[in-house]
């Protein structure tokens, strides 16, 4: 049984945290103060809008606000003994909470992939242990899905611009999503493109808004170089700007030879 002093003579966690990091507000406060025998004496819902959950009195007391879900699977009561071991289980679940709320406000503001979100998370302060609760509590929900998001963040790009599959793989990997996951996602979507089309098309509309009076040499390797960091392979983008310079009657240098280097 609790003394009334080991877990409870204590305020907010003062668990150690990497340097730099942000310290999560997290509802664990735990009285200074307990009786002899310390017991839950009430679990009072908290609908407030920035985290609606619920209270865990001790002694009238509040010690801690965990989800619902929290209070249910710890198999809180009224009357239930506050023990060492109940503490720390409580503490662990209003971490999770914490680390919770922290998620639907990142998720409120933009989709991220359950990478990204955890990084978010770290950055808060939020211990690994209920970071990793609290993506896959989410992810169970339904409310994190690295697939369907992969889909999304596909489907977007091409829809806003030409472009290659290997930048659209580098656009996934910046937001938190590796080539093994979106391998399929893409496949689909490049599945009847070409590249050389691709790059051609890019071409042909980026040079008609070049300036006619730019030399050909100019012009062909701004559209290399536009073709480059769209992601696309150096023969394909000297081929595609070929194409798209003879499409105008404008030979790379007046000699016919290859100004393009890759």
């Amino acid at each position: 049984m609790n003394s009334g002093r080991s877990r409870s003579g204590h305020g907010r966690s003062s668990r150690s945290r990497r340097p730099g990091a942000q310290s999560p507000v997290a509802e664990v406060l735990f009285p200074l103060e307990f009786s002899a025998n310390p017991s839950i004496s009430g679990l009072k819902p908290d609908q407030s809008i920035a985290w609606p959950g619920v209270w865990v009195i001790v002694d009238g007391r509040r010690a801690a606000k965990l989800t619902p879900k929290g209070v249910a699977d710890l198999g809180l009561r009224v009357g239930l003994a506050w023990t060492d071991d109940l503490a720390r289980q409580v503490e662990a679940a209003a971490e999770e909470g914490a680390a919770l709320r922290e998620a639907y406000t990142a998720l409120a503001r933009r989709a991220l992939s359950s990478a990204d979100l955890g990084r978010r998370l770290a950055r808060k302060g939020h211990a690994p242990g209920a970071i990793a609760r609290a993506v896959e509590e989410l992810t169970r929900r339904g409310v994190l899905d690295d697939a369907r998001l992969t889909e999304q963040i596909v489907r977007s790009t091409l829809s806003r611009r030409v472009t290659s599959r290997r930048e659209v793989e580098q656009k996934l990997r910046r937001r938190g999503i590796d080539t093994h996951q979106s391998k399929p996602s893409l496949d689909e979507a490049f599945a009847e493109r070409d590249a050389l089309a691709d790059a051609y098309a890019l071409a042909v509309q980026r040079l008609g808004r070049m300036e006619t009076r730019l030399p050909a040499p100019t012009r062909s390797r701004r559209l290399f170089g536009l073709l480059a960091r769209r992601g696309f392979p150096p023969d394909v983008c000297a081929e595609a700007v070929r194409r798209a310079m003879k499409e105008l009657a404008t030979l790379p240098n007046e000699d016919g030879g290859d100004t393009l280097c890759p």
